[in-house]
Parts: structure tokens; sequence; C-alpha cells
């Protein structure tokens, strides 16, 4: 049964309700039962669990760092780690030019 991720977990819930889709109402749970209640909708065929980015950790079908392995993600988060490197390098230099003892 599948955790569906959305920026607007509430007008999801509504617009599932307004389908006449068990949303919230406290339909049993057999599948999804870690689900928070609110969160839960019950379909003839199965069940389902609408969750807000902010619920991201709380998800058991996705992980938090699997955002970070998405094509659109990887450019940027290699980017930043060669400016991290390359930061950690420059205070390095930095710093060793300050401590050192050549010919002493």
């Amino acid at each position: 049964m599948p955790e569906m991720l959305t920026k607007y977990p509430d007008t999801a819930l509504k617009i599932l309700k307004d389908a006449k889709i068990q949303c919230g109402s406290g339909a049993k749970q057999q599948i999804l039962t870690w689900c928070p209640k609110e969160k839960f909708c019950a379909f003839p065929t199965g069940e389902m669990c609408i969750y807000g980015i902010r619920d991201m950790p709380s998800m058991m079908q996705i992980h938090t760092l699997d955002i970070l392995f998405l094509p659109g993600t990887f450019l940027p988060l290699t980017a930043l780690a060669v400016m991290i490197f390359t930061l950690g390098i420059l205070t390095g230099i930095k710093l060793g030019g300050k401590n050192s003892t050549h010919g002493r």
C-alpha cells in the first residue's frame, strides 16, 4: 500500500474526502498500521497514507536520504561538497602559514 508525499497534504486529503474516500475518519488500518489516523485513507481496494514534506522522517517506505539520490539533487550537492572541500584547504593553508616554523 502506498504512502503519498505532497507539499500540500491538507489539500490532497480534502480532494480525497470530496471524492467520498474515507480519510481521517478512523477507518480500520489493516496494512498501514503506522500511519497517523488523521492522514490515513481507506479505499475499497486498499489503503493510502498522505504525508507532507515535514512528515517525511515519519514515512516507512521512503527514507529522507532517498531524496539525496534523485537526479536533480546530484549537481547541487556535488557543488556544495567541492565548495566545502576548497574552503577547508584554503583555511588549512591560511592557518598553516601563521603557525609555520620554517627555518627554526
